[in-house]
């Protein structure tokens, strides 16, 4: 049994470089290996998966996430949940976010911009919403979401209160919400 860390590099670097089916490839050696995958292991996959556009191989990450109790780290799933949006799972999205113990703004963003890409724009503003209640600040790329779905709803009532909050929050002067703005 040796170490993940070179294993996971190596797979990571593999789909830097586009080289998807390598470290798919890589994954399963390693495994024949004896090396047990990590939670740093799995979201490099799951992307190289999306890529190929291989939702079998999602759910086999997935399948795989879940035997080992990794679905709650938010590492893993804010790549699960990103996969199952850009595969218009919206619903299978929805359930693996409910499961998400700590959720912080990046896995927050994920499911807004997923809902936004979805054409799910009510849910981006109740996400949102929800986000705010749970106490979660929001930062550039949530504003961006969020603005865009205000302009393409004409929500001026709320654009105007995020534009409150993002002067506040000390956004105001970022070049995409300015622009946005």
């Amino acid at each position: 049994r040796g170490s993940i860390s070179p294993w996971n590099s190596s797979m990571t670097s593999f789909v830097r470089v586009g080289l998807m089916n390598q470290a798919l490839s890589f994954y399963f050696k390693m495994i024949m290996f004896g090396v047990s995958p990590d939670v740093s292991t799995f979201p490099c996959l799951i992307k190289a998966c999306v890529a190929l556009k291989n939702l079998r191989g999602v759910e086999f990450l997935k399948d795989t996430v879940y035997c080992r109790g990794m679905e709650c780290n938010e590492f893993v799933a804010s790549s699960l949940i990103k996969a199952y949006l850009e595969c218009g799972k919206i619903d299978a999205a929805s359930e693996l976010f409910g499961k998400v113990g700590k959720r912080d703004c990046v896995i927050w963003n994920v499911m807004l911009n997923g809902y936004a890409k979805c054409g799910d724009l009510e849910s981006v503003v109740k996400g949102f919403s929800a986000m705010r209640m749970d106490e979660i600040s929001p930062n550039v790329v949530t504003f961006d979401c969020v603005l865009s779905v205000c302009a393409s709803k004409s929500l001026t009532d709320l654009g105007v209160q995020l534009h409150g909050l993002a002067f506040v929050s000390g956004f105001e002067f970022e070049g995409s919400i300015k622009n946005s703005l």
